[in-house]
């Protein structure tokens, strides 16, 4: 041996840190705060997203219909819905889209009963008109939006409201500022009932934290994420697959141990490093019951998510 390495040490010049007979012992190391469970909620189609930019686009109730039936089957947990025209624009007339939402929900519930949570948006010209949605009975779900355009009183009103006629208010942040209108406006006066529900969409391409990169991403997410812990540690949160981020933003919503809403409404993209377009609703959503899976975690049953929320079992 060469005389250079005469006077190197042995690897182990004392006792190794580790008990001879059991080796190195993991089992010190807590489990963490992760549920088993994680809400997997489908939304099948929303108003900003045209067949120009995603030709696989749902707009008529049939369509819509098969899409969230597909998901129903693939394991989501709820389904989410908006009611589109013929053209794909947001149906206008107050109605006609309680009519629309009645032909795609109504054979939904006539086939899964009570073993599938159905949730919808209520954003209507009028508070009036929000009101005889929400006493359809159709939703269970629906958003309590603190955008910036939106006014205090109507936050308000719309978040008792819904309450009033057994609907979970979500409340809905798409931008950072959101949560400071949220608090202001409905947890410091205390209008939502606890469990808070919180529903968090960002990197849509207007009003709304932008995610350009996986570094923005992340930050923005655990950001937002912790705020909300900050206001209620016990809070139910949802995370939309949305905009480029998809199914980065949704399978890192997993890990953190929050819940997922994925499809069509809310991105074109299936990844966001390639332009692959979303062909389906199923398909995503497979993805995340495949994605929960590995993760140790699995889809909440319907009743599982209303005892999460606060809602009656049924």
């Amino acid at each position: 041996m060469s005389t250079q390495y005469s006077e190197i040490p042995k690897r182990f010049p004392v006792e190794p840190r580790w008990d001879r007979e059991i080796g190195l012992d993991m089992t010190k190391q807590p489990k963490w705060n992760i549920p088993d469970i994680v809400i997997i909620e489908a939304a099948v189609v929303g108003h900003p997203i045209k067949r120009a930019t995603n030709p696989h686009h749902p707009y008529t109730p049939d369509e819509i219909r098969k899409e969230a039936i597909e998901c129903i089957e693939a394991g989501a947990s709820a389904v989410h819905f908006h009611a589109r025209t013929d053209e794909g624009d947001p149906e206008g007339d107050t109605s006609e889209y309680i009519e629309k939402l009645r032909l795609i929900i109504d054979p939904i519930r006539e086939k899964y009963g009570d073993n599938i949570v159905i949730g919808g948006c209520n954003v209507l010209p009028t508070f009036k008109e929000e009101e005889a949605l929400i006493k359809t009975g159709l939703f269970e779900t629906s958003p309590a939006n603190a955008y910036y355009w939106n006014h205090s009183k109507l936050l308000q009103a719309e978040t008792r409201m819904m309450q009033e006629y057994g609907v979970k208010p979500q409340i809905a942040l798409n931008g950072d500022s959101d949560l400071n209108r949220a608090k202001q406006w409905l947890i410091d006066p205390g209008i939502p009932e606890k469990p808070l529900y919180w529903i968090y969409l960002p990197s849509y391409t207007t009003g709304s934290t932008p995610m350009p990169n996986e570094f923005a991403m992340v930050e923005s997410l655990m950001w937002q994420i912790r705020r909300i812990r900050e206001i209620d540690p016990a809070s139910v949160i949802m995370i939309c697959g949305s905009g480029r981020a998809s199914s980065y933003l949704a399978t890192t919503a997993m890990l953190l141990g929050v819940h997922v809403r994925v499809g069509m409404e809310d991105t074109i993209y299936r990844w966001p490093h390639k332009d692959d377009k979303l062909d389906s609703n199923v398909r995503v959503v497979a993805e995340m019951v495949g994605i929960a899976k590995a993760l140790g975690r699995r889809p909440a049953t319907a009743n599982e998510f209303r005892a999460l929320v606060g809602l009656p079992t049924r």
